[in-house]
């Protein structure tokens, strides 16, 4: 609350961050302690009884969708396009109909999990990435153009660098999701940014406003919560959760400490 940065409004990037579960303890415990560094921070926010606590364990994830579209001006209207079609993915593609898009494309290469979103998500085009055209599925749903907004959820070079020609021109690119360190250089082609005037944008966590909107979407009933919640388990179960993120047989998983209610 004090750096350079949170002085101008960015905690989410402060360099002097303490997270729970890096600098605290918890995570996939059945009690945390909340530091006071966090109230005092307003990282403690109050969730409506009309709010089910399966929806509220959602706020956190849809914080950083909406960090990550607020950064790359997603708008009413927009043709959306989400590579990646993991929890994440699909939180930013309901996200993305709850904020008015035209029409939302999600582009995943794992059978399982493209039946997985058939089944719960409405309203939604999917493409498989391994099987389609996914450039010319765009350009045919966009009357030649290209997405107004792409936001990359897998963590995979060739998603970063394909995302670049799924934008129209003057279109928005959000890099949502992040490779990992030491193998997280890619190949641009610089001339694709630069002349068809490309805004290719960084997302990193949420703050605290974030996560209100999002406590509020969830209040409103504007995004299902049911639809992305495919697993619940018990913490003595957490292994089976891991093998089921791990086989993409799964969006979002819900670990009940006290035993599922």
């Amino acid at each position: 609350g004090k750096c350079s940065y949170c002085k101008i409004g960015l905690g989410n990037v402060c360099p002097d961050a303490k997270p729970i579960s890096y600098e605290f303890d918890g995570a996939f415990a059945e009690y945390i302690e909340i530091p006071p560094a966090a109230i005092k921070g307003g990282n403690v926010i109050k969730v409506p009884e009309s709010v089910p606590d399966e929806a509220a364990a959602l706020c956190e994830p849809i914080s950083c969708a909406i960090n990550s579209h607020e950064i790359v001006n997603l708008k009413k209207g927009d043709t959306v396009v989400v590579v990646g079609g993991g929890p994440l993915g699909a939180i930013h593609a309901e996200l993305a109909k709850a904020e008015g898009a035209k029409q939302v494309v999600i582009v995943e290469t794992c059978g399982v999990r493209l039946e997985l979103l058939r089944k719960r998500l409405k309203d939604i085009i999917l493409v498989n990435g391994l099987k389609e055209d996914v450039q010319g599925t765009v350009k045919e749903k966009t009357n030649g153009m290209g997405a107004d907004t792409v936001i990359v959820c897998a963590p995979a070079k060739a998603a970063m660098e394909q995302s670049l020609n799924l934008a129209r021109k003057g279109g928005g690119i959000s890099f949502f999701a992040s490779l990992p360190k030491g193998t997280s250089e890619i190949t641009v082609d610089s001339r694709i940014i630069h002349y068809n005037e490309l805004r290719v944008t960084g997302a990193s966590d949420s703050r605290p406003e974030h996560v209100i909107k999002a406590v509020e979407l969830l209040k409103e009933g504007i995004i299902d919560h049911n639809a992305i919640i495919t697993h619940k388990i018990t913490l003595m179960k957490i292994h089976e959760g891991f093998e089921l993120m791990k086989n993409r047989k799964s969006l979002k998983i819900l670990v009940y400490p006290g035993g599922i209610q």
